[in-house]
C-alpha cells in the first residue's frame, strides 16, 4: 500500500516538473516575441525618420499633343496659324518649366513630342515666335526664347539682390553662383539686364573694366 502511494506521489512531482518545464517554454517564447515586435517596431521607426526624396514635377503636355494631325502642318492660312501658335505657345511654356533661354533644332528633334515634327515644320514655329518677337536666332541651329523679358529679368534679379544681400557681383559670379534663372542667360543678355539696372538707377558700375555691379537700395519712403 505504503508503494502505490509513493508511486502516485512521485507521479504527481513528475507532472509538477513538467507543467513548470511547459511554463517555462512558454515564457521563453512569450520573451522572443517580445523582443522580436520591439525590433520590428524600431526599423518602422528608423523608416519614418528617413528623409523622403520628392520627385521633381513633370511637364505636362497638353492633350493635343496625341492628335496625329498636329504634326501636320495645315494648308487653310486660319488653321496654319492657330497650328504656328499652339506649338509655339507649347515651346515658350516647355522652356519656361525647365528654364532653357535656349534651345536647339537638335535637341528638339530628340525630345517628345518635337521630335515627331520635321526640321522643316520646327524652323517655321520657331521662325513664328521670332516674327511675334518671343525670340530671335543665335545661329542656324539655336534660338534664344524670351518666355521673360529682359526687363522682368532685370527686376527678378534686383529683387533676388535685395532678398539675398547680394549686391555686389560680377556677371562671372551670376554665371557661377546667381539664381538659376539668371544663370543660365547668355553672357550678352546678362550684360544688358546689368545695363537695364544701371538706366534705371537700380544700380551702379563699380569697375566698369571688371563689370563689377553694386546694387542700390531703394530710397525710404517718406512717412
Amino acid at each position: 500500500m505504503m508503494v502505490i502511494i509513493l508511486s502516485i506521489k512521485e507521479k504527481k512531482r513528475e507532472n509538477g516538473k513538467e507543467e513548470e518545464l511547459e511554463l517555462g517554454e512558454v515564457k521563453e517564447v512569450e520573451q522572443e516575441i517580445v523582443s522580436e515586435i520591439e525590433k520590428i517596431s524600431e526599423e518602422v521607426k528608423a523608416t519614418e525618420q528617413v528623409e523622403v526624396v520628392e520627385e521633381k514635377p513633370k511637364f505636362t503636355f497638353p492633350e493635343w499633343v496625341e492628335y496625329p494631325w498636329m504634326y501636320i502642318k495645315p494648308k487653310n492660312p486660319d488653321l496654319y496659324r492657330s497650328w504656328l501658335q499652339s506649338w509655339g505657345d507649347l515651346l515658350l511654356k516647355w522652356a519656361s518649366f525647365h528654364v532653357k533661354h535656349v534651345v536647339s533644332i537638335h535637341d528638339l528633334l530628340s525630345t517628345p513630342p518635337y521630335s515627331k515634327l520635321s526640321v522643316e515644320y520646327l524652323r517655321e514655329i520657331m521662325n513664328y515666335l521670332v516674327k511675334t518677337g518671343f525670340a530671335k536666332w543665335l545661329d542656324e541651329n539655336r534660338l534664344r526664347v524670351y518666355w521673360k523679358s529682359l526687363e522682368e529679368l532685370a527686376d527678378y534679379l534686383y529683387n533676388w539682390s535685395l532678398n539675398t544681400g547680394t549686391i555686389y557681383f560680377t556677371p562671372y559670379d551670376l554665371l557661377q553662383e546667381g539664381p538659376e534663372i539668371i544663370k543660365n542667360l547668355p553672357t550678352e543678355d546678362i550684360l544688358q539686364i546689368i545695363n537695364i539696372l544701371i538706366s534705371s538707377k537700380k544700380a551702379k558700375w563699380l569697375d566698369k573694366n571688371r563689370k563689377a555691379v553694386r546694387i542700390l537700395l531703394p530710397e525710404p519712403k517718406e512717412k
